[in-house]
Formats: C-alpha cells, structure tokens, sequence
C-alpha cells in the first residue's frame, strides 16, 4: 500500500539512503542545504513524504507562498534573486511516477489553501520532466543552466583549453601564487554554505 503524508526534517527518516538511490536529486535537494536555507529564509515549509509499506520511497520539499506551492529553495530572496539551480523532488529510482501521483493527488485535496503549482528549475534529464508533462503539466523553458563536464585531473583540463586560455589560466595561477593567497578546501558543507548564505543576506543591505 501506498501513502503520502506530510513529514519534516527532524523526524527519523533515512534523507541520505533515499538520497543516494535517487536519480532526480541535487546538492540543491539535500537536508543540508534546505534545512539552511529556512534558517536564513523563514517561509512556510511543506515537507511531503511517499510510503509503500513502511518503506520512504520519496518526498517533495516545498514552500507556499501566496497560496502556490513551489519546489522549497526556489523561490526569489534579496529583491528577486534566484539562488537555486534546480528544483525536484527526491525519489528511489522506478518510482519516481508513483511519487509524483501520490504527491499531486495530496496537493490537489488541498484546493481551499492552495491555487496553484508551480515547480521551477526541473532539470530536463530529470525523469520527472517528462512524468508531469504526461500527467498533465505544462513545460516552460525559464532559464538555462550551464554546466561544463571536467576532466579527472588538473593537467587534463588545461590541455583541453585552447592555446590562449592556457596561458592566461597558467598566468594567473602564477600571479596569485607569487601573492601568496590563500586557498581553503574544506569537506564541510554545512558550515561553507552557513556562511555563503550569511554574506548573501549581508549583500541585500
């Protein structure tokens, strides 16, 4: 049997195994990156989770704002500034459908809080793009979001840059080296996006 009914961040669910079986989730879905978000943006959290049997085999963070519901962390902040990339939901792989069904049909009973639905930034390889557009979605292209793939190592992404790029990378990187400026690298995402959430809401003064 199949249930959707709403959780929260701080109930005992296995976020990072459903994580790590999900083909629609991004760094911009994670516990971390959401539970910081509403620290620095409080708004109205609506967190919906999908059981088969005792099993979460998904959930859908969002936020309502005016009566319309968006994926959480995609709605404009600091006089209309975007901060996430992509919006999804989080799902094991093969059930992504079943999820969204449960998810919608759980939205759409709530018709006298809610007008409409609004699920910005899909990633178009996501199965999930194709899933609303034939559950009756409309698909609207509203940005893009460039990537690049980079190579394993260092030396083989200055070799696949042309013969100008080269040397200006190789010429900056020594400029900054002869300045002695420092580079951190740390592992610690919750502490590195605290922070750049921190001088995000600095910029808006």
């Amino acid at each position: 049997m199949i249930v959707c009914k709403e959780i929260s961040f701080e109930d005992d669910m296995p976020w990072d195994d459903l994580i790590e079986k999900s083909s629609t989730v991004s760094f911009f879905q994670t516990k971390e990156w959401l539970t910081l978000w509403i620290q620095h943006f409080p708004i109205e959290v609506k967190i919906l989770g999908v059981f088969e049997g005792e099993e979460l085999i998904g959930f859908a963070p969002f936020s309502i704002v005016d009566q319309t519901v968006n994926f959480l962390g995609t709605t404009p902040v600091l006089g209309g500034e975007l901060v996430s990339d992509f919006g999804d939901i989080v799902a094991k792989i093969s059930s992504e459908k079943k999820v969204w069904q449960e998810i919608l049909a759980k939205v759409k009973n709530q018709k006298s809080k809610i007008k409409s639905i609004i699920f910005n930034f899909i990633r178009e390889d996501s199965p999930s793009f194709e899933i609303l557009k034939n559950l009756g979605g409309k698909a609207e292209e509203v940005d893009i979001a460039p990537y690049v793939d980079l190579p394993n190592t260092w030396e083989e992404y200055l070799s696949s840059l042309d013969r100008h790029d080269r040397h200006e990378m190789k010429r900056k990187t020594r400029k900054r080296e002869s300045e002695n400026v420092l580079t951190v690298y740390s592992e610690n995402i919750t502490s590195d996006t605290n922070e750049f959430f921190r001088l995000m809401a600095l910029s808006s003064f």
